[in-house]
This record gives structure tokens, sequence and C-alpha cells, in this order.
């Protein structure tokens, strides 16, 4: 009935710790792209993410194993068995018994590839320890027209991804599909339901709620829908106004750059020369070119890590990139203290930029404390912290500073002004820190934003 294409080398680690069989189902609806990926792939590095170590993928389709044991680096920890099924690919999905040869007597973990699902998801069917599959209630009004095939439950659409114990499969028909008795287990409560629209929507790395993201591989009519859907989860959120500008910007951009070959870490190089080029032409004296350049890069640098999460390629050397914005913010304010005062058009420029730095430090110890003992950054701790992030002294606020000052004729009171932005900044977060030092706990600190 099935043929293995694939084994593990010697050494691999096991499947996981509890032993639990991850068997992934992929016909040619799975090699359906959106964003740059196939949905194959893109549940591939899901589960790589979400914690899996070794997955089966089963197909009658030579295309689909062949794409499946294709390595990328952003799956690497991911070994990845492919099982040839002996039947033509438009033959029904597969079935009952074949899962249980797959699985042993382990647990099963079952994904049909043919959808989107949100690696949240996936860890929650991972810390799992009974019979349980996701079930959608409420899917965003976008997405509703992509569930018209979908199997319905009184608890909701059946998702598809299930953990399913033993006593379970060994009850059921050996030639029916995980499809086809999944709503009824859910009726019966031999299975739980974990409905993505009760699920925690914060996102510590994004800095705002986002509702876990699940849909079914959709028709070419909807494929721009989900496209759109998929973006949206590489959005931040607490954004300055520059930022929510930029936002639509990044996005259309991203959208296309995500169906080509470049990568994040290539963008993130461009942008990185491009913003030095900025500092020459501050140091220089050309700030109008050089404030141009600036504002290009407020756009490019919230490019590479858009991309990234978008395609499930977020990597440690990606967040290497926060001590490149780091370094080359530090030599536009420098650069521009050294013309201002060469020139003479700021004689105080050195105390300015001393001052700028000052005020950066404490606002930075202010926003680390508040990390430490809330557990959560101080932008998300409240709406009036929102609210200072919006106008708050942040690279991009600068930039947009200057160039109003530039506009108006008065380049060297726009930097003076900066230090003065930052202070007032760091008061606000300290004044708010202070006065709701009461109700801070010592907490685990957010996961920082990276890419």
């Amino acid at each position: 009935m099935m043929r293995p294409r694939g084994t593990p080398k010697g050494g691999e680690r096991p499947t996981m710790a509890d032993g639990v069989a991850a068997v992934v189902t992929a016909d040619e609806a799975a090699l359906a792209r959106l964003c740059g990926l196939t949905l194959l792939e893109r549940n591939l590095r899901a589960l790589s993410r979400a914690g899996w170590r070794e997955v089966t993928v089963v197909s009658a389709s030579p295309r689909a194993l062949e794409a499946a044991a294709r390595p990328h680096w952003s799956r690497s920890s991911l070994l990845v068995r492919t099982v040839l099924r002996r039947t033509a690919p438009e033959a029904p999905s597969v079935t009952i018994v074949e899962l249980r040869e797959l699985a042993g007597e382990r647990p099963l973990l079952y994904v049909p590839a043919a959808i989107v699902c949100d690696v949240r998801l996936f860890e929650r069917l991972l810390a799992a320890r009974e019979s349980t599959a996701l079930v959608d209630s409420a899917p965003p009004a976008p997405l509703e027209a992509l569930m018209a095939d979908v199997p319905c439950s009184s608890r909701g659409f059946v998702c598809g991804p299930c953990r399913l114990e033993q006593p379970f499969l060994a009850s059921q028909p050996e030639g029916a599909a995980v499809g086809e008795v999944l709503p009824a287990g859910i009726e019966r409560g031999d299975v739980r339901p974990i409905d993505v629209a009760d699920q925690v929507a914060y996102v510590g790395s994004l800095r705002r709620n986002l509702r876990p993201v699940w849909f079914p591989a959709p028709g070419r009519e909807h494929a721009r829908a989900a496209e759109a859907a998929l973006v949206d989860t590489a959005q931040k959120g607490a954004l300055d106004i520059p930022a929510i500008v930029h936002g639509p910007i990044e996005n259309a951009i991203v959208a296309r750059v995500c169906r080509t070959p470049v990568t994040p870490n290539q963008l993130t190089i461009g942008a990185a020369a491009v913003a030095w080029t900025a500092t020459m032409l501050f140091a220089s004296g050309h700030l109008g070119l050089g404030l141009v350049v600036a504002l290009v890069v407020g756009v490019l640098d919230g490019l590479d890590g858009k991309l990234a999460r978008l395609k499930l390629e977020t990597s440690r050397v990606g967040e290497l990139e926060h001590v490149s914005d780091f370094a080359f913010e530090l030599s536009w304010w420098t650069a521009l203290a050294w013309h201002f005062h060469a020139t003479g058009a700021l004689a105080s420029a050195p105390l300015v930029l001393v001052a700028l730095y000052l005020a950066e430090a404490l606002d930075g110890l202010v926003k680390l404390a508040a990390i430490r003992r809330l557990g959560i950054l101080i932008d998300d701790a409240a709406p009036s912290m929102r609210l200072v992030r919006l106008f708050g002294g942040r690279r991009n606020v600068y930039v947009w500073i200057m160039a109003v000052g530039f506009v108006a004729g008065h380049p060297a009171a726009a930097f003076a002004l900066l230090p003065l932005w930052q202070g007032a900044t760091a008061v606000l977060h300290l004044a708010w820190a202070l006065a709701n030092i009461g109700r801070f706990r010592t907490a685990a600190p957010a996961q920082l934003p990276g890419r």
C-alpha cells in the first residue's frame, strides 16, 4: 500500500519527547503558492518552529514528495521522511489504516498540507495530551468565502490538523479518512476541540493582538484575500506615526518581493548600505539629499523583518539587525552634529548630541525596568503609552522633525529640538512607571521585537 522513500540518518533525534508521530498528507493542492511558498513548505516550516523534529510526508504525488524532501535552512532541524502511496493522485485521502501503520503505537499528529496554519496552533496541538482537533467557530469575514467546502461540527469549522490517540484510531473504520471521522468524533466527545477563535491573540514580538491565522487552500478567486491575510501577520503594532505611513508601502513591496529569490538578509544588507550613505551625505553637508535617503531608509528598514516573518525565515542572525540599526542611527546624529558645529550653524551641537544620547539612555532604562517588572513592553502597557508611542522620540520621528526643519529653513533648530523631544518622551514614560509601580509584578521578560 505504501512504500517508504527515505529513512532517517543514524543518530537523529527522536520525533518528540512524548513520542508523537507527525504525519503530513500532501496532494497537488498542497503545492499551491501563497506569498512565495507552497502550502506544504509553509506547514513544514511552521511545524519546525512549533517544536517538531521529525515529520513523515505522505502523498501519491511524486512532485509533492520531491518538494518536501528539498532541504531549506529555515527547517534544518526538521527531519522529513517521505512515503509514496501506491495509488493514483486523485484517490481519496490517506486512510485510517495507513495512518495506523505510520504511527505504530504512538499518538498521531495529523496535518493536511493544503491549508495555512499558524505556528501557535501547532504549538497547542504539541501541548495536548488527548485526542484534540482544531476548529474555528468564527472565521474572519474576509476568509469566510474559503470555508465553503470545509467540514463543520457544532463547535465550528473543522480545520484539519489534529492529535489523535491510539484508542481513537483503533475505533475508526480502517478505510475511512481522518476528515470523515473527525467531525463525528468531536460531536461524540471523543475528540476535544480547540477553537481558533478563542486562542490568546497577543503576540509579544509584534506588539499587537493577532488572531491565529488558519484557512484552507484558496482558489484563484480568493488568492488575493488569502495573501492579504498572510501579509497582515507580518505587521507589527504599537507604531509611531511615520511607521503607520510606511506600513502600506512596506506591505505592497513585501507582497511582491516575497515571490522572488530575494532573502531577508539581503534586504538587511541593502538597507544598511543605503543608511550609511545618508551618514556620508549628512557629514558632507548635503542635508536635503541625506534626509531624502533617511526617509527611504524608514521604509527599507521594515522590509527584511516583514519578509522573514511572512516566509517563516526568522533567525538569530536577523536579530543582529538591531545592532546595525543602532550603529547607523548614532552615525546620523553624530554626522549632523559634526556638520552643524563645523559650519557654525549650531556651536553647541556636540552638547546637543550628548544630551540626546543621555535622554535616550534614560528612556532605555525605564523601558528595560518595565519589561522586567511587567513582562511586557511599556508601549503596550496602557492606552496612554500607546499614544506616547505615536509621537515619542524615535529615529523615524527624528527624521520627520529634521525634514520639517529643513523645509522651513531651520535645520539646526530642528536638530536642537531632538534631545528635548526625547527627554519629554523619557519623562512621560518615567512618570507612568512611577505612578503604576504598585501594580508592577516581577515577570519573565516579554519577547522583544525582532524579525
